[in-house]
């Protein structure tokens, strides 16, 4: 025991070690070869700030350990601010489609991103062992049960398959791909709530299928009653059905942590399955819809391609400075019924027939998201809450939501790790996963993206919980299978 202490006490001290030598590094090349350019005078202090984050937060990194939520948002942070801007400084300029913008906006966005970083880490740092201890101590009491085929799984299923034949597989199947992707999609292809009914039932299929396949192989061990699991988490990541490319990851890291939450004593090989699948069609579908490059082609992105593309998923210095920019222009047009409005229309279910005269109801008042962006990018954070607040409070919001989306990054986190049945554990990591993506997205797109799997699937187990054929049972306890389990 103490042999593995001090194994995993180097581990860590190497990996500390390994990431100040690399915030160092990075720190001093941005800070020698920043654009030359007005606003970004202080453009070295984003990786520097990463730097004395790592430094004085350093125990927050093996927080991610068994959980997915804090992996993506580490992941996201070295992204924005180690990553982008060595690809910023090496282009020699920012790579802005829209332009260039004042010095005061570059200025604002290089400061709020900075104090977004410290926010953060504070606030996981203060949270996070205190959350681990209730939410362990709740999900205990609660016991381990069994998400398997019931009556209402049945009838969940059949609904949902009912519905899709009689709106037309034809139609669903003009927005569908399958495995590595290499063509785009269609720009007249057919959305509609047949998707919906896809996204959610594929998600619930996982589930259950994993679920009564967890029950027969705590009975009874053995690797065949891994092979449908498998095959069906795999396929929820192969099956593409839109143009969102998040829905694989969603699919990739919900289906992950069920399959090695029932089969604990399979944890690698189910990573060396799913891993690579959800990897190679992730990467095909962000070259066909970024680049439109085949992966077949022997075609190159440019540095500065890569650098625009970065700078938009992280809404980076570049989109934070473009909806200063936005605010400077149509800030005045912000209404009291504004932030109702961003909600109403980002709410999924008042897109059905009927409740989307709820949404007519808004069609007058302009939302922030629209106001603050050209096309189809995503606002940042720092932008939604620059219109709400305005500049003078506009800051003070962001740093508030920032500590509140933290707050609901660690809670999920946590309740991921400790969740006792598989479509919990699914659902809560799904949840978490959205919430560690926080700095690519606005606080409306997190909320849109609560509304809709997440949202329908929780019904579809509640109705599978609650509709049996049999009395429900208490799961066997299997050894592996604790309140956090290990996720390297």
């Amino acid at each position: 025991m103490n042999n593995l202490l001090h194994v995993r006490s180097n581990r860590q001290t190497f990996r500390s070690v390994a990431m100040w030598l690399t915030g160092l590094i990075v720190s001093f090349y941005v800070l020698l070869a920043q654009p030359v350019r007005d606003g970004f005078e202080l453009y070295f202090t984003l990786p520097l700030t990463w730097l004395i984050c790592s430094f004085v937060f350093y125990e927050i990194v093996e927080y991610h350990v068994g959980g997915f939520g804090l992996k993506l948002f580490y992941a996201v942070t070295v992204a924005r601010y180690l990553v982008l801007p060595v690809l910023t400084c090496f282009e020699g300029d920012v790579s802005s489609p829209y332009g260039f913008f004042s010095a005061g906006a570059y200025r604002y966005a290089i400061f709020i991103q900075d104090v977004e970083l410290i926010v953060c880490c504070l606030v996981i740092r203060l949270s996070y062992q205190r959350t681990l201890k209730k939410v362990k101590e709740a999900h205990r009491a609660d016991g381990v049960w069994y998400d398997d085929i019931s009556l209402g799984g049945v009838l969940v299923v059949g609904v949902s398959v009912l519905l899709i034949l009689v709106r037309g597989v034809d139609r669903l199947a003009q927005s569908m791909r399958f495995g590595i992707i290499t063509e785009k999609l269609d720009p007249n292809a057919y959305y509609g709530y047949d998707i919906w009914l896809a996204h959610a039932l594929m998600a619930f299929l996982v589930i259950i299928v994993v679920g009564s396949f967890q029950k027969k192989n705590d009975k009874r061990e053995s690797g065949l009653n891994l092979f449908l699991p498998l095959v069906c988490a795999g396929l929820s990541c192969l099956f593409v059905f839109g143009n969102n490319r998040m829905m694989i990851v969603y699919y990739a890291v919900a289906g992950l942590a069920t399959l090695r939450f029932a089969f604990p004593k399979k944890q690698k090989l189910i990573l060396l399955i799913m891993i690579p699948v959800a990897v190679i069609v992730l990467f095909s579908f962000t070259m066909i819809k970024q680049y439109g490059i085949d992966i077949s082609s022997a075609d190159e992105i440019a540095p500065t391609n890569a650098a625009e593309t970065l700078a938009a998923y992280v809404t980076g210095t570049e989109s934070i400075a473009k909806t200063y920019h936005m605010y400077e222009l149509y800030g005045d047009q912000v209404q009291i019924l504004t932030p109702l409005a961003d909600l109403v229309n980002k709410t999924t279910l008042f897109q059905l027939p009927g409740l989307n005269k709820i949404i007519a109801l808004f069609n007058d008042i302009p939302t922030t998201y629209k106001l603050g962006t050209v096309t189809s990018e995503i606002m940042p954070v720092a932008g939604q809450t620059l219109f709400l607040g305005g500049m003078v409070f506009g800051w003070l919001l962001d740093i508030l939501a920032y500590a509140g989306i933290t707050r609901l990054l660690v809670y999920f986190d946590c309740k991921s790790k400790t969740a006792t049945r598989t479509g919990s554990v699914y659902v809560l990591t799904w949840i978490s996963a959205i919430f560690g993506m926080c700095m690519c997205y606005s606080i409306a797109v997190m909320y849109n993206a609560l509304t809709y799997v997440p949202f329908f699937v929780s019904i579809a187990i509640l109705v599978g919980r609650n509709l049996r054929f049999f009395r429900a049972k208490r799961a066997v306890p299997v050894p592996g299978r604790s309140e956090e389990r290990p996720l390297k």
